[in-house]
């Protein structure tokens, strides 16, 4: 795209417009799916999170996009990014009892930080149904 004149400014722009429509219209989806299957869920919510996780993966790919000059490279080092956080966050946010401190210093991975905040919302839905039958 260089040798066609566009500044990179222009070109990041366009990516980042682009798969941020993307990310807007798959969240909305699954913000009407996940608020009328999970009642006590609010679509706001769900939207607000997702979008903030689209963000995140965004800015990584954007960081990653610094460090290398060639295409393909780029593209396995992001790959490599991307499965070793999402091994990190399945090996770590799955264990039997995790400290609050365990949580907050995984939260700095995207991945985990998507999967604390869907099953801290999936404890106190359960924890308001619980409260409305008793």
């Amino acid at each position: 795209m260089y040798i066609m004149g566009m500044t990179g400014a222009s070109y990041n722009f366009s990516w980042f417009v682009r798969y941020f429509a993307i990310y807007v219209i798959l969240f909305i989806v699954v913000g009407v799916v996940l608020s009328s299957t999970l009642t006590y869920m609010s679509f706001g919510v769900v939207f607000v999170l997702g979008v903030s996780f689209g963000l995140c993966i965004m800015a990584q790919a954007f960081f990653v996009q610094v460090f290398t000059t060639k295409a393909k490279i780029g593209i396995l080092t992001g790959l490599l990014l991307y499965v070793a956080q999402y091994v990190f966050s399945l090996l770590v946010t799955y264990s039997d009892n995790p400290t609050l401190l365990v949580n907050s210093l995984v939260s700095i991975a995207p991945h985990s930080a998507y999967i604390l905040a869907y099953r801290t919302l999936l404890y106190c839905q359960s924890f308001s149904i619980q409260a409305n039958f008793t």
